[in-house]
């Protein structure tokens, strides 16, 4: 990867005050290469000798899925089958009366939905079983004398299939009826959700579902938990944001852009088609950076095999201070980093290849 890139040095100060540090690799590869994860440990390792407070590699990884994205989750059809097949087995088991049993399978049922929700609710053959599976849970919750139990479930059925409509084939009158009185206009559905997307006229999915395009809002939402999707490109599902609706509303800006080159499967990192314009690395890595969010940001790239260029970023920072040092297909040498970081805390823009 060839980065571009102006040799402008800040003032040290505004670097040696900062905690919680993340570093961030870069690549143009189409994977994961083997030099990221141990650069990352390096740079951490040098950076708390100099008393910075970092981003470990999990928790910076785990973190950006829970409050920015993640990747969105792919059920292998067996997986699907089995999922299929226990909650019809759970069904026949309230059928033949044991409550007590086919409860915890058919909240088991509803764990899996819920954690494949936009793959389930995308595909027409596997939106309909998940309304069915969340309301096998409202009958067996209202079967076991729980109405009010009851009834929260069926507003859950309702904010996570809002397009599907029950079968009065397969369940009871009082089920259909719980689920149309959720369904009705009322004070407990207060909540809107307001998404952007940069470009705009882009797919939204809210749950999984295709309700519109942006920007959009959506109201008469029952608070919780919503996975939204923004998708500019065809048959390209988009990384699924997890947001928390209240009652009132939230706002969502999604940059469509920053959404194909970040990823986080394994470890956090950008990987672009082509190298970046400086302007736009600086853009996500501050993204990344604000959705933790970091203090401040080091993008480790290779300009060459055995090259490496460090950069800091800094959100309140215009100019950058840049390092570069020699390295290996597996990473730099512990040693170099340690000067390199050195340098980079102390403002100075350093080439240790030479």
């Amino acid at each position: 990867m060839t980065v571009t890139a102006l040799w402008l040095c800040a003032l040290p100060s505004a670097l040696a005050q900062t905690e919680d540090w993340l570093v961030l690799p870069t690549t143009t590869d189409q994977a994961e290469a083997p030099w990221m994860a141990p650069t990352v440990r390096a740079a951490n390792r040098a950076l708390r000798r100099q008393g910075i407070g970092v981003w470990f590699p999990d928790s910076a990884r785990s973190v950006f899925r829970e409050r920015g994205s993640f990747e969105p989750p792919a059920p292998r059809d067996d997986e699907i089958s089995a999922w299929t097949a226990r909650t019809q087995a759970a069904v026949r088991t309230i059928v033949l009366g044991d409550r007590s049993a086919a409860l915890p399978e058919l909240e088991a049922v509803q764990a899996f939905a819920e954690e494949n929700l936009v793959a389930l609710n995308r595909d027409p053959q596997t939106a309909g079983p998940v309304l069915d599976a969340c309301l096998y849970l409202a009958r067996a919750y209202l079967d076991s004398g729980d109405p009010e139990v009851a009834s929260r479930q069926a507003q859950d059925c309702v904010r996570l299939s809002s397009s599907a409509s029950p079968d009065p084939r397969v369940h009871p009158p009082s089920i259909i009826d719980l689920y149309e009185t959720a369904q009705k206009p009322s004070a407990a559905r207060g909540g809107t959700l307001i998404v952007e997307s940069e470009p705009a006229a882009c797919d939204l999915r809210i749950n999984g579902t295709l309700v519109g395009k942006t920007p959009m809002a959506s109201d008469g939402l029952y608070p919780g938990i919503y996975q939204v999707q923004v998708e500019c490109g065809p048959d390209e599902p988009g990384r699924v944001h997890r947001v928390e609706v209240p009652l009132g509303s939230r706002s969502l800006f999604v940059i469509a852009h920053f959404e194909r080159v970040v990823r986080s499967s394994t470890l956090l990192y950008l990987q672009f088609e082509e190298t970046p314009e400086p302007q736009e690395l600086t853009r996500f890595a501050r993204e990344v950076g604000r959705s933790l969010p970091a203090s401040a940001v080091i993008v480790a790239s290779l300009m060459s095999p055995d090259v490496m260029q460090l950069e800091v970023e800094l959100a309140t920072q215009t100019e950058s201070t840049i390092v570069r040092l020699p390295t290996s297909s597996t990473g730099p040498d512990q040693e170099l980093m340690n000067q390199s970081v050195e340098a980079l805390l102390a403002g100075r823009c350093v080439d240790l290849t030479k």
